[in-house]
């Protein structure tokens, strides 16, 4: 029976790229006096999901011991929605507050 506990090592990744999204996503949120720009977002979260996948990939060929994991790209990505739930939370109380 396989084990249906999640391994530091996704908890890891989902903590990484909600953090690394949350912080672009304010810095671009900022940067724009406080205005949310969709296009802007999708290609943070873009940007962040191919970090993560060049990542993978380079930790596969130059990283004796260790190899990519597909589920280590799907915790990036939910991470990186993580990180976009928090954010919007946080953006709209900015918005209100102007």
């Amino acid at each position: 029976m396989p084990s249906t506990e999640l391994p530091i090592d996704k908890f890891v990744h989902v903590s990484i790229h909600a953090g690394l999204f949350f912080i672009w996503s304010l810095y671009f949120f900022r940067k724009q006096n406080n205005t949310i720009v969709t296009r802007t977002f999708a290609l943070v979260a873009i940007s962040c999901l191919l970090y993560g996948i060049i990542v993978e990939a380079l930790q596969e060929k130059f990283v004796p011991l260790r190899h990519s994991d597909v589920l280590d790209l799907v915790a990036n990505g939910v991470g990186i929605l993580l990180g976009a739930i928090v954010f919007y939370k946080v953006a709209t109380n900015f918005e209100n507050q102007n």
